[in-house]
């Protein structure tokens, strides 16, 4: 399996990160694809499920001598995918159509979410997670990926931090934040260690993609792979110093008796 099998015209710059997604795939795991900013997730995940029905309809061959589309294929479970669009129509339903603030369901508001996009990746097991969803539309996203009805989830630097999404593969899409300014290193460890989560996998695997022409392989390698962890400061020892003797703040101006253990 090789770009050599991509159908269709894709962005240079795209092509190493959406064969990597697609690869992953038909070796029946899971990835998770960080971006900077929630377009570039609609974008990225628009991309990817296009690539991916253009290799199923095609009759392309792996090394093996397997259909690359039918090797796809096999990874994705109709059922369990007609189900979750179906929850999704009733979360719609119930939002009246908006979803997640979206004006209609077609992203009709700067920043809000282009649903039908949505409707239409995940029929391919690919979705894109950012905050312009809401909590019910993330929180179905996010187990239908853990049972893996998603094999491809999008999704902004937050969702590193906090959800507990296990893959195979993390691939991020550039050493930058949507600002330009470059990741900090405790974020880029929360992205990498979703990768082969213990319980949960044998391996994992971590991709940061670099735009060549730019210094962006010098400064992942200086601010990010070889960057050593900010050390540890305990922001509870920090309010008891800042409080009574032998007392720290609890909320509403109360103070209660507390002890500190340091290891």
């Amino acid at each position: 399996f090789s770009t050599s099998t991509f159908t269709t015209n894709i962005d240079r710059q795209q092509a190493p990160l959406i064969h990597a997604a697609l690869e992953t795939l038909a070796g029946g795991h899971s990835s998770l694809v960080f971006c900077p900013t929630k377009w570039l997730c609609e974008e990225t995940a628009r991309r990817i499920a296009r690539q991916l029905h253009a290799l199923i309809t095609t009759k392309s061959q792996s090394s093996t001598g397997l259909s690359v589309g039918a090797a796809l294929r096999r990874q994705l479970s109709e059922a369990k995918i007609v189900d979750l669009l179906g929850k999704l129509e009733k979360c719609w339903g119930q939002q009246g159509g908006g979803g997640g603030g979206g004006g209609g369901g077609g992203g009709g508001h700067f920043g809000d979410p282009d649903l039908n996009t949505l409707k239409v990746v995940v029929r391919f097991g690919v979705a894109f997670h950012h905050a312009g969803l809401s909590a019910e539309e993330r929180t179905l996203l996010e187990a239908a990926y853990r049972d893996g009805t998603l094999r491809v989830l999008v999704a902004t630097t937050t969702l590193s931090a906090g959800v507990n999404l296990p893959a195979r593969r993390v691939l991020i899409w550039t050493p930058l934040k949507f600002n330009g300014t470059a990741l900090d290193v405790t974020t880029f460890r929360q992205m990498v260690g979703r990768a082969g989560r213990m319980g949960h996998d044998e391996v994992g695997e971590a991709m940061l993609f670099c735009r060549p022409g730019t210094n962006d392989y010098e400064l992942a390698l200086r601010r990010l792979v070889f960057a050593r962890l900010p050390p540890v400061r305990s922001a509870l020892l920090s309010s008891a110093a800042a409080a009574p003797s032998g007392s720290m703040p609890l909320g509403g101006g109360v103070y209660g008796e507390s002890q500190f253990f340091v290891r």
